[in-house]
Parts: C-alpha cells; sequence; structure tokens
C-alpha cells in the first residue's frame, strides 16, 4: 500500500471560500458592509449578504469582492463570468485569496478562457505572498502537471513553505514526496514526522498515512494498535481509502475470524463511498467466504463494479469469472478481454493465468507468441509457476 497524497486541484472542496480565511487574509480591510454581509452568510440568508457584498465591493473591498464571487454559481455561464469579474478586481489589487481562486478558475476554464499561463501567473502572485494555501496549490500544480511541466522539485519547494507555516495538506503531501524520494532525497524518519504534523490538525490522509507508517514501520517503529487507531480516526471522517486500509489491516491480523468479518464491514462502508479497490476485495472475500458467506454471483458483481472503475484485481476478478463460467456463463473472448486489461496494468496472476488461454486457444486462436509474452511478464516479476510454465512452451 502507497502512502495517499492530497490528489487533484480543483474548484471543490479545498477550495471553497471559508469566510475565517477572508477574515484573517485581510484583518486591516474595514469597509461598512462587509461584516454585515458576513453575519448574513452565515445565517443563510443570501440575498442580504449578496446586497451588503456588493455595496462593499463596490466601495473598493477586496474581502466583499472575493466573497461576492463565492455567491455565484461556476457552472452557469453568466454567473461564472460574473465572478471571474469580481476576483480579478480583487486580484489586481493584491488580493491573495482572489488570486489563488482565479488562478483555479483559469486552470478549469470557467468564466475566463482556460488558460495554464495565467494559472500559473496568478497562484505564483499569490504564494509570493506567502499565502499557504497558493503555496500548496503551486506545489499541486508542479507535483501533477497542471497548467505546468511537472517538476517534482519545485512541488516540494512550494509544499515545505506551505507545509512550515502548519497547512495540513501540504505536510502530508510533503511527506509523501520524501518517503517516495520524489524531487527529494528519500527519508522516511522525516516523512513520518511530516504526516504526524498532518494527523495532530485531524487531516484525513496525514492519519491515514501516519496509521500505515506505523503499521508498516515507516520512519518509525512498527506498532500496530497505534496504527489501527490512526486509520480508525481517518475512517471516521468518512474516508473511503481509510475504510479500506481498516479492512485490508484486520485481514492480515493472525488468527480470528472475527476480524474477517470486521474487515468486510469496513471494506463494505468504504465500496459504498465507491472505493473501487475496496470492491475488489469484497469480491476476493465473497470467492472464499471470509468473514462473508461464500457467494461467487456477489463476487463477480463486486468484481464488475471495481473492473469498470479499471482497478486491477477487478478486471482479473471479472475475467476469471468469465472463465469458470460458474457465476456466469463461460465466455472466453470476454475472460481474454478483461484479463488483458489486468495484465497490461502489471498484475502477476492476471499475466499468468492470459498466458494459459492464449497457450490453450480459449477466447481465440493459439497464440503461443503472446502466451510466452505474459508468462515472461509474470517471470520477470519472480513468478515461479509462469516461470517454468515458459520453460514447457515450445521455443519462438
Amino acid at each position: 500500500m502507497a502512502p495517499r497524497r492530497h490528489g487533484v486541484l480543483s474548484l471543490a472542496g479545498a477550495l471553497v471560500l471559508a469566510l475565517a480565511v477572508l477574515l484573517l487574509s485581510a484583518a486591516p480591510l474595514a469597509q461598512a458592509g462587509f461584516d454585515e454581509g458576513r453575519a448574513a452568510a452565515e445565517a443563510g440568508d443570501r440575498a442580504t449578504a449578496l446586497a451588503e457584498w456588493q455595496r462593499a465591493a463596490e466601495g473598493g473591498d477586496v474581502r466583499a469582492m472575493t466573497a461576492l464571487a463565492e455567491l455565484f454559481d461556476d457552472d452557469d455561464t453568466e454567473q461564472a463570468a460574473a465572478a471571474a469579474t469580481w476576483l480579478r478586481r480583487a486580484a489586481d489589487r493584491g488580493f491573495a485569496l482572489a488570486q489563488t481562486r482565479l488562478a483555479v478558475l483559469h486552470l478549469e476554464g470557467r468564466g475566463v478562457p482556460r488558460d495554464a499561463a495565467a494559472a500559473r501567473q496568478w497562484m505564483q502572485r499569490a504564494a509570493e505572498q506567502g499565502f499557504a494555501p497558493a503555496e500548496y496549490r503551486l506545489g499541486l500544480m508542479f507535483d501533477h502537471g497542471r497548467g505546468v511541466a511537472p517538476d517534482a522539485r519545485a512541488a516540494v519547494a512550494w509544499y515545505r513553505r506551505a507545509a512550515a507555516q502548519g497547512h495540513a495538506a501540504a505536510q502530508n503531501d510533503l511527506g509523501v514526496m520524501l518517503l517516495q524520494g520524489q524531487g527529494v532525497a528519500r527519508d522516511a524518519v522525516a516523512a513520518s514526522a511530516w504526516f504526524e504534523k498532518s494527523a495532530a490538525q485531524g487531516h484525513a490522509l496525514g492519519e491515514l498515512n501516519l496509521g500505515l507508517a506505523l503499521l508498516r514501520g515507516w520512519g518509525r517503529p512498527a506498532d500496530r494498535m497505534a496504527g489501527l487507531s490512526w486509520i480508525n480516526r481517518s475512517a471516521l471522517q468518512g474516508h473511503a481509502p481509510a475504510m479500506r486500509e481498516m479492512g485490508r489491516a484486520l485481514l492480515g491480523a493472525p488468527g480470528a475470524a472475527a476480524d474477517a468479518a470486521v474487515a468486510a464491514r469496513w471494506l463494505h462502508e468504504a465500496a459504498r463511498h465507491e472505493d473501487g479497490e475496496a470492491m475488489a476485495m469484497l469480491g476476493t472475500l465473497y470467492a472464499r467466504g471470509e468473514g462473508v458467506a461464500t457467494d461467487a454471483r456477489t463476487a463477480c458483481d463486486w468484481y464488475r463494479q471495481a473492473a469498470d472503475q479499471g482497478v486491477a484485481l477487478g478486471e482479473f476478478g471479472l475475467g476469471a469469472c468469465y472463465a469458470d463460467g460458474e457465476a456466469l456463463p463461460r465466455d472466453d473472448a470476454a475472460a481474454r478481454s478483461w484479463l488483458r486489461k489486468a495484465a497490461e496494468h502489471g498484475l502477476v496472476i492476471a499475466q499468468e493465468h492470459l498466458a494459459r488461454l492464449l497457450a490453450a486457444g480459449r477466447g481465440g486462436a493459439v497464440d503461443l507468441a503472446g502466451a510466452r509474452h505474459w508468462h515472461r511478464r509474470a517471470a520477470d516479476q519472480g513468478h515461479e509457476p509462469s516461470r517454468q510454465a515458459l520453460a514447457a512452451l515450445p521455443p519462438g
């Protein structure tokens, strides 16, 4: 299990305007109307908030301009354009939060043309003011190649600046870079320390990664109980990957069948949150009867849902369902297709199964060259059955 990072830069979630941030970002400003609008917004009175912030924005209050933009719907073309206009006015006056928001609008092409250069410019201007959310998001842009060429070193530098200011997501993502040695020398001890800082702020990914560090001994002594405790905290926030990892950890516990039943409950909850890996793991539990009653048809149903999300284990499981012909009608062509998808994702067991279908001519013509190729791929990963099968195939 690899450490989890925050993921993508988007308009949703992390960048939704918080009134508290507005207050902290421009505390010296005190134009009439902003506080009244804030009070109305907190009370759920959108019309009054709109009127008060409109008045304050027209008077030059950059906080009100930025807050006003948040009242518009980004999915409506006209409203998105209006929001962008107000944000541009505040951004031109040097307001870092507006610059950050405007940068993301340019990345998404909402209310303004999609323009990577403009996005980079506005995000950089905000970050260079020491605005931690912009520093973090500029790191994300470099990390994921959003609007800029991917640059792991630049990502680390910006994550570090935001993390030093206590930005929990930046602390987590910096930890991931350090653990994996991306853009910086690998340092599991430092990675684990950043996960701990992030987790201490209640950041769900930080909690999950600290838990994994404790389970796996990443940069600190392994401590199973402490690790499960942190992963549980993350799972209780509704974080699907943590729910899945609770299930995985409990399946790996020594002994007790009760652990498998609890693991299955966590995996069901993660699957309810559309976690594809949890769906694939549930397929395996139902196929084997671990923690749940054996049910081949339900196993195939879970594998299909996971396969539809591109999860290799789901693709393999669904291919095996078609090849077995027990819960689903036997369909060797479909089996070949799904096993090939999983094999191309690097799943060793899928590579072996696909090679055997190709060698036997199931689902199509006999393809010994293909069988050799996939057995060799699996053997190169240390898979002994494929090494033996490869040696037994005719040379070619």
